[in-house]
């Protein structure tokens, strides 16, 4: 199953940023001590890290179904998915927190269960056998 969605990656974070930083560059005012709208290659990192930050924030909004290995590693701690391929149930679905380590960052929160997070799965491991190839994100930090 795949998406029309671009891939959450390095790459879709820098051109957000840069886009972001053209259409604010668009409406530059003048001023005495910035006559001329800056080029991105003259920013600071720190003034680069707040549009790539903003880029983050939309890519949250604009990104809201994954299917790939490379797509679930790339998100940040403390995001929730819900397993959506397959014949998934809305009534009880399957849900996850990103919180673990590199090799296995995802726990299923399912409030039935007895292992309260000592099972933590793999990125692989949860879209293939959990998800069913799909999953929608519910939550996602930004400053992640």
């Amino acid at each position: 199953m795949t998406t029309n969605q671009p891939p959450l990656n390095p790459d879709a974070i820098e051109a957000g940023a840069k886009a972001l930083f053209l259409r604010e560059r668009k409406y530059h005012t003048p001023s005495i001590e910035c006559p001329e709208p800056p080029n991105w290659e003259d920013l600071t990192e720190t003034s680069m890290e707040h549009y790539r930050g903003n880029a983050r924030a939309v890519l949250a909004v604009a990104q809201p179904v994954v299917n790939s290995v490379e797509e679930l590693d790339a998100l940040p701690h403390g995001t929730v998915i819900m397993a959506t391929g397959g014949r998934w149930n809305p009534g009880h679905p399957e849900l996850f927190l990103k919180c673990g380590y590199a090799h296995a960052p995802w726990m299923a929160l399912d409030p039935s269960d007895r292992d309260d997070g000592e099972n933590l799965e793999s990125s692989g491991a949860v879209l293939r056998w959990r998800c069913d190839g799909e999953a929608r994100v519910l939550y996602r930090p930004v400053d992640g």
